[in-house]
């Protein structure tokens, strides 16, 4: 499995912007709730209102709060989070093959011609002459010939 992970940098820079966030959730609150002083003392549906919008501020300093965390972990910690895993079929079922209508394994699906038959399209064809056709390996980079189903370097299915 491969992991691609956001940089220090970036993670530094969204936590600021989460202290910034915090910060107008302060501010946004304690001025909502000094401004809608005489809508809670009210009757009725401005009562509400009275109550929601210092609650918009709290629920804004708790987003800043977690966000805060999460990104400052990321960007001093020696284990930082990954923002995508690149997994193969094999190591990892996908949770929305569950509900497509075509649910073959990788074995079916490399036996059936009807994938075949996508590649061989006239577009995905050579059409210039002399061109060499070089393959590699995703895992090592080794270069590898066109009837090869494993890597001769590091034994990774092709």
């Amino acid at each position: 499995m491969k992991k691609i992970k956001k940089g220090r940098g970036p993670s530094f820079l969204r936590f600021l912007g989460s202290i910034a966030a915090i910060i107008f959730g302060i501010f946004w609150t304690v001025l909502a709730f000094s401004l809608t002083t005489n809508l809670r003392s009210s009757e009725g549906t401005l009562k509400l209102i009275g109550y929601a919008f210092p609650l918009f501020g709290i629920v804004f300093i708790l987003m800043g709060i977690f966000e805060a965390i999460y990104n400052y972990r990321n960007a001093v910690s020696k284990k930082r989070f990954s923002e995508y895993d690149i997994v193969e079929d094999d190591e990892e079922d996908d949770t929305f093959t569950l509900f497509s209508k075509n649910k073959k394994s990788q074995k079916e699906r490399d036996r059936d011609p009807i994938y075949e038959e996508d590649y061989k399209h006239m577009d995905f064809e050579n059409t210039s002459p002399g061109f060499q056709f070089k393959k590699y390996c995703t895992e090592c980079g080794t270069p590898l010939e066109k009837d090869y189903k494993y890597c001769p370097e590091c034994g990774k299915k092709i």
